[in-house]
């Protein structure tokens, strides 16, 4: 049995193509179902969403406004061109300025972290004996690390405990090979792998640096005091001037410098001619004839060191050795000319060699003797 009322029909979509969607049954049916038609609900908007999509489709142009920061924003300009040269130069140095200082604050943070680790490490170790505490490398570079800005003030401190026998040293420097590298520190915000003095720094990269050390004559210490970077080999003039400023650096904090101490390089030699040259000098001007080429003395406040340079002796007997692999030595012994050859020792190596059961020298091997293999810039090659 079929319900009585108003029916309603489902909607049957045509084919675009058809001219009629409903027909008027359809329509009327609609109209009683209350229900409207599909196709014009869709394009029916309400006026609040008329005003959305308008809203929408007008676009705005976008105003692109200039961010300022800095030290330019306090002044209400925009741009460094807009400034005057000497307003250029003051902003630049004060962009330095404030580098540095967050340099400084990067440094305060990392000193007190290490403070605190070397602190907790140290206590870790007071239960044992004095040598029986044991540091791994990179405990012993944290540590060393809180000395780096005040080097001479603790060696001053352990020179205050020192006797006064004890405070001769001697001032040994050389150059060490290294590899030609840039590398960008972030502490002090440059990049380090240039020629450095100390003073200053050039363009032109380092491959070698040079190295002062402080050793004691009666007590068993030594203790680096200085390096710098150069290329190939530091120029004489800069050398003696390294060379014034270590010496009066170490006697500042009570240490008693005597003598200097270096190989026979080119420029080692010529930068101890300097130094002499300048007392010689010192000495004339003063109309004093009694200057010998012993010594050269530095200016320290209202003193003046003398200080006596000798060569390293290792190198000396290289030197002769060298010498020796093609040249002669002729002396007199007790009123009789003596000379002696390479070829004495290369002798003697042959007639110990053939001993089949003992060696009297069984240490002496060809690189020591044959000049075809030995290594001529080994020290000790030569002073074995």
């Amino acid at each position: 049995m079929i319900p009585s009322g108003p029916s309603m029909v489902v909607p049957v979509v045509q084919s675009p193509c058809s001219n009629n969607i409903f027909n008027n049954d359809q329509s009327n049916d609609f109209n009683m179902s209350g229900i409207e038609p599909l196709s014009d609900s869709l394009l029916q908007l309400h006026d609040e969403d008329q005003k959305v999509v308008k809203r929408r489709k007008e676009k705005k142009p976008v105003v692109k406004r200039l961010q300022k920061h800095g030290a330019l924003s306090t002044i209400n300009v925009s741009r460094i061109s807009q400034l005057t040269p000497r307003c250029k130069k003051f902003y630049s140095d004060s962009l330095i300025l404030n580098k540095q200082l967050n340099c400084l604050k990067t440094r305060c943070i990392s000193f007190k972290s290490r403070l605190s680790a070397a602190a907790k490490l140290d206590g870790q170790e007071t239960q044992n004996k004095a040598k029986g505490r044991r540091f791994t490398m990179e405990e012993k570079l944290l540590s060393l690390s809180l000395y780096k800005m005040t080097l001479l003030k603790v060696l001053g401190e352990n020179v205050k405990q020192l006797k006064n026998k004890d405070k001769f040293c001697v001032i040994l420097f050389d150059e060490v090979s290294l590899e030609t590298q840039l590398h960008y520190d972030h502490n002090i915000g440059s990049v380090m792998g240039f020629k450095d003095n100390g003073l200053g720094h050039t363009q032109n990269f380092a491959d070698h640096s040079l190295v002062f050390m402080i050793k004691s004559i009666t007590k068993k210490y030594k203790q680096p005091i200085s390096y710098t970077f150069c290329q190939s080999s530091t120029n004489n003039h800069d050398l003696a001037n390294q060379i014034r400023m270590v010496i009066q650096a170490v006697t500042s904090v009570g240490l008693k410098v005597i003598a200097s101490i270096c190989d026979q390089g080119t420029s080692n030699s010529a930068a101890i001619r300097v130094l002499k040259n300048y007392t010689k000098e010192y000495y004339l001007r003063r109309k004093e004839n009694n200057y010998d080429d012993i010594f050269y003395e530095i200016e320290y406040g209202n003193e003046r060191l003398k200080i006596i340079h000798l060569f390293d002796p290792p190198h000396l007997i290289k030197g002769i050795r060298n010498n020796l692999l093609n040249k002669n030595l002729v002396c007199t012994i007790n009123g009789e000319r003596k000379e002696a050859r390479w070829q004495d020792i290369m002798d003697l190596y042959n007639l110990d060699n053939n001993i089949q059961e003992v060696r009297m020298l069984p240490r002496l091997t060809r690189e020591h003797v044959i000049p075809n293999e030995i290594k001529k810039m080994k020290v000790k090659n030569a002073c074995q």
